[in-house]
């Protein structure tokens, strides 16, 4: 999921950068990717601590966040070769 969702923020971002500079900034999109996940693992971590009493694992937050940046990196691979 975490990958699925990198791969549409990257795509997002990719095409609202693209019209305003005709050229996909790859760290801005990395970036913004980056602020997506990391805003959805604070909502995570809320749910799982106070709602569902689940307690925080580093490793989990680690690889969900390594997901959403690759699948961020492979919308800009998938821009790039398909332009």
């Amino acid at each position: 999921m975490h990958f699925s969702a990198g791969l549409w923020v990257g795509l997002f971002f990719s095409y609202v950068f693209t019209a305003k500079e005709h050229v996909v900034p790859v760290f801005k999109v990395l970036v913004w990717v980056f602020i997506v996940g990391f805003l959805w693992e604070i909502y995570e971590f809320y749910i799982y601590q106070y709602l569902m009493d689940i307690p925080f694992k580093l490793g989990d937050t680690t690889s969900d966040m390594f997901l959403d940046l690759f699948g961020g990196l492979c919308a800009i691979l998938y821009l790039h070769e398909n332009s």
